[in-house]
């Protein structure tokens, strides 16, 4: 009869110190949440009027917003998620005046390249003035060359890029007239699943989504 063998003599025979972490060292600037901000950030702000809009029969939200939300009010929509999320960025452009972007700050867990590209190409024609762009460490763990792709491109072009322990979507974009902002549970990428957006012309919801994207680019080590 063969000797069983103790699962525990297995574990202790394990040199921990030689494990690998799931985050490579260069790629994990921010390990976790607290590190990120310093405390919870909180904006309370009183809505004047609000739209509850059912989209869940509509192919692509983005084509078909024809307006931005007037000041004080905001829009909660539930749509499909079979279009990027991305894509509001240039329709929101076409809705506005002067059809320019002042600044662009984002929050997403992930992107895809075409996202990247687009983004880049809003750039250099001067459509989009400055931006932040703050992503998940997680993502970047497993889209290495995607993302280094894309920092490398807006650091060279003197903008904000980088990784961290953050799992929130928004999209604040600063116009000449408006400051919109999209809360939501959509990436920039289409994702097939249903999504909750949340429009909103509000500057200091803005400038707090601004802020707090602002400082966890500079922890990560952003200038």
């Amino acid at each position: 009869m063969k000797p069983t063998t103790n699962i525990l003599d297995n574990l202790k025979s394990i040199d921990l110190g030689r494990l690998k972490s799931f985050y490579e060292e260069p790629v994990e600037v921010v390990r976790n949440v607290q590190s990120g901000l310093d405390s919870d950030r909180v904006h309370i702000r009183k809505v004047e009027r609000r739209k509850m809009l059912n989209e869940l029969a509509t192919s692509n939200l983005a084509s078909t917003l024809t307006t931005i939300p007037p000041r004080g009010e905001s829009w909660h929509v539930a749509a499909k998620g079979n279009w990027a999320g991305w894509l509001l960025v240039p329709r929101f452009i076409e809705l506005s005046q002067p059809g320019r972007i002042e600044h662009l700050s984002i929050a997403t867990l992930g992107f895809s390249r075409d996202n990247a590209d687009h983004l880049l190409t809003l750039l250099d024609a001067g459509r989009i003035g400055t931006v932040d762009f703050l992503y998940s460490c997680y993502f970047r763990s497993n889209e290495k060359e995607l993302t280094s792709y894309l920092s490398a491109e807006l650091v060279r072009r003197g903008h904000r890029c980088a990784a961290a322990r953050q799992h929130a979507k928004i999209i604040a974009i600063k116009t000449a007239t408006a400051d919109i902002v999209v809360e939501s549970s959509a990436n920039l990428r289409s994702s097939r699943n249903i999504e909750c957006f949340t429009f909103s012309n509000d500057r200091q919801l803005l400038e707090f989504h601004v802020g707090w994207i602002r400082d966890v680019l500079q922890k990560a080590g952003t200038p």
